[in-house]
């Protein structure tokens, strides 16, 4: 299972061309990630050009936000079994992600979680703990 500890959770520390101020403003707000604490990945995606890790941040939500990868160093490198690549373009760029298949093959998936559809959140739950429970 990939895990990564957080190095640095204030999104100042990145270049202009990789976060988002629309989504983190002010830029001097910290991301909810603890410095030195380890955080599973849920997926991997690509942003501007930029690997983001899906990982469930010290707020507690039902499911895992992304945060840019130079915020985080891998603590543990191994793709759990039975994960997918999936690739997309969208209008301005090539995009990709790293997942579970259900996550991989459906890009609607995420939406259906954050937006707590049961069966986004069974697919999750049995998914997480099918990697997790492999790995310990």
């Amino acid at each position: 299972m990939i895990r990564v500890m957080c190095l640095e959770n204030r999104p100042d520390h990145l270049s202009r061309d990789v976060i988002d101020e629309r989504i983190h403003n002010p830029l001097s707000t910290p991301f909810p990630l603890t410095v030195g604490r380890t955080y599973t990945v849920h997926a991997i995606t690509l942003f501007r050009g930029v690997p983001w890790y899906y990982v469930f941040d010290d707020d507690q939500r039902p499911y895992p936000l992304w945060y840019p990868a130079p915020s985080f160093h891998v603590v543990d490198g191994r793709v759990p079994v039975g994960w997918r690549y999936a690739t997309y373009t969208t209008t301005d760029s090539f995009e990709f992600l790293l997942s579970f298949t259900e996550w991989a093959e459906d890009r609607q998936f995420y939406a259906k979680l954050v937006d707590g559809q049961p069966d986004a959140e069974g697919i999750f739950a049995k998914r997480r703990s099918e990697y997790e429970s492999a790995t310990t």
